[in-house]
C-alpha cells in the first residue's frame, strides 16, 4: 500500500523504529489518517483527517483517488522557503566574497531575519530553548544534526518536486486529450453541420 516491507511496519507497530514524519505522510495519503494524529501515536484519541474531522473508513476510498496529496506538500511550504532561503542567502555571501558581506551588513541582515524568525515564537522560554538548540546544532564539532536536518528537508523536497511534476505532467495530459477531443468536435462539426444542430 505504501511502498514499505511488513517488518518494517511491525517495527514501527511495536516502537523499535520511531514513526518518521514522511512514513506518517505516506501514510495520511493511503489512508486518509492525518498524520499528526499518527505522530502522537495516543491510541485513545479515535484518528482524524488532515482538516481535523473524524476519520472514518468512508475517507479510505478518497485516499485512494488521491485526496490527501497536497497535505505534505502544504506541511513542507516553510521548509521548502527556507532551503531556498539558504540557497539564496548562500549564492549572494559567494558573489560578495568576505569584503563585500562586511561592506553591505550582510551578517547583519542575517541576524535581523533571525531574531524576526524568534520573534515570531511568543513563549520566551521556548523562543531561548530553539536559539539554543540551533547553535548547538551548528557550531558544535562534528556535529551531524545540521547535516541529518538539512539532508532530510532536502530529500523531502526532491521527493514532493518530483511527485509535484508527475500530478502537473498527467494533468497536462489530461487536458491536452480534452483539448484534442474538443478540437475534434468542431472539426466534425464543421464537416457535418447536422452533427451540430
Amino acid at each position: 500500500m505504501i511502498g514499505s516491507t511488513q517488518p518494517t511496519i511491525q517495527s514501527i507497530e511495536t516502537g523499535r523504529l520511531p514513526l518518521s514524519e514522511a512514513f506518517a505522510f505516506a501514510l495520511e495519503r493511503a489512508t486518509g489518517i492525518s498524520h499528526q494524529w499518527l505522530l502522537e501515536n495516543n491510541p485513545r484519541r479515535r484518528p482524524v483527517t488532515s482538516t481535523g474531522k473524524p476519520w472514518t473508513p468512508d475517507c479510505y476510498p478518497l485516499a485512494q483517488e488521491g485526496g490527501y496529496e497536497i497535505a505534505e506538500e502544504i506541511h513542507l511550504i516553510p521548509r521548502i522557503r527556507l532551503l531556498r532561503f539558504y540557497c539564496l542567502a548562500r549564492l549572494v555571501a559567494d558573489e560578495l566574497g568576505y569584503k563585500g558581506t562586511v561592506a553591505t551588513n550582510f551578517n547583519s541582515i542575517l541576524e535581523k531575519a533571525t531574531l524576526d524568525l524568534l520573534g515570531t515564537i511568543s513563549d520566551k522560554k521556548l523562543r531561548v530553548s530553539i536559539h539554543e538548540q540551533a547553535i548547538e546544532i551548528t557550531l558544535v564539532p562534528g556535529n551531524a544534526g545540521t547535516l541529518k536536518m538539512v539532508l532530510a528537508d532536502a530529500r523531502n523536497l526532491v521527493r514532493i518536486s518530483r511527485e509535484h511534476s508527475k500530478r502537473v505532467a498527467a494533468d497536462n495530459v489530461r487536458a491536452a486529450e480534452r483539448a484534442i477531443k474538443a478540437q475534434s468536435r468542431r472539426q466534425a462539426n464543421r464537416l457535418d453541420p447536422a452533427r451540430s444542430e
